[in-house]
């Protein structure tokens, strides 16, 4: 496949999936209802004929302007208490959950990586100790987890801190790369224990491919661009899965903005700037690497293909 038609095929995709998910939120918030929004307007204070009439607005607004508005201006909505556009604040919260998906994809390739190399080189010790590792990691959630590493820290007198500092900015004393990082350790562990699991299995069922191919080299490639691709999409999908933590660990995300407005047109400019997050991200990972490794471009290798036999897809993802 060219790389011309691999972009065309990706941006396509990439563009369709937006668009779906840009109609499910129309659906849930303008056809189905903004819900919790009516109670905290007061008709009678001083906003609140205001706030009655933005709130019909965003009601009654119909599917052409809610496209055209997102797509023709580039807004997301303008708040149903206040009237401000959303999209800056919105935006602004977006590198901070981005921050802490990337450390927990971080944390699990220093973890995962190493113990799968072990379990693949020293089978019947691997079996004996990482195997039940990632069986019980695999068994549980970043939800759990989140929850079990904020008591372990606790009990054990807070060594590592949460919240969240900038990596530029500095507040309160508290800013810059190395505060930065300090701070993001507590949750890139709470939420990349999972994923260290899911990636020792995985290279372990890699290693042991590498180990039965006839050409070591064009097996390495194959499995280094399946393992990338993997990591890719799991980046993607922390996006989403960072609220939980978010909201135990006080980082102040995504989530931090939707508890703090509480309002549909805020909710409703997350969930469609997360949604971008992680589309573009993925896009954008996808269109460099084919761009200077051609075997990027091939779909047919996939990590539960890696073991001869009947092994289901969960099975070989999580090499248990």
């Amino acid at each position: 496949m060219t790389y011309r038609r691999y972009a065309a095929e990706r941006i396509g995709a990439s563009l369709a999936v937006l668009f779906l998910a840009a109609s499910l939120v129309y659906v849930i918030f303008h056809v189905v209802g903004p819900g919790g929004a009516v109670p905290r307007i007061d008709p009678t204070t001083k906003d609140g004929p205001a706030q009655l009439a933005r709130l019909h607005h965003y009601e009654h607004e119909s599917y052409g302007d809610f496209l055209w508005k997102l797509v023709g201006h580039g807004s997301l909505g303008r708040s149903i208490y206040d009237g401000d556009d959303v999209t800056a604040e919105t935006l602004r919260e977006a590198p901070v959950t981005l921050s802490l998906a990337g450390g927990a994809v971080v944390f699990a390739l220093l973890v995962g990586v190493p113990l799968g190399i072990v379990w693949a080189r020293f089978r019947r010790a691997g079996r004996v100790t990482v195997a039940p590792l990632a069986s019980v990691a695999l068994l549980a959630s970043p939800a759990w987890f989140t929850i079990w590493v904020l008591y372990f820290n606790y009990e054990i007198g807070e060594p590592l801190p949460y919240g969240y500092c900038g990596l530029f900015s500095s507040t309160k004393g508290c800013g810059g790369p190395v505060d930065w990082t300090y701070h993001l350790t507590l949750p890139s562990i709470a939420l990349g224990l999972v994923l260290a699991a899911v990636y020792a299995g995985v290279i372990r069922r890699l290693l042991s491919y590498i180990g039965r191919a006839e050409t070591k080299d064009k097996a390495r490639r194959k499995a280094a661009i399946a393992f990338g691709k993997l990591v890719v999409r799991n980046l993607s999908w922390l996006i989403g899965a960072t609220f939980f933590a978010e909201s135990f660990l006080a980082v102040p995300g995504l989530d931090g903005a939707l508890r703090a407005y509480g309002e549909p047109a805020v909710d409703e400019a997350i969930l469609i700037v997360a949604t971008m997050t992680a589309v573009g991200l993925s896009l954008a990972v996808d269109l460099v690497a084919a761009r200077f490794l051609p075997d990027w471009r091939v779909n047919e290798f996939q990590p539960q293909r890696l073991a001869s036999g009947p092994d289901s897809s969960a099975r070989a993802m999580s090499g248990v």
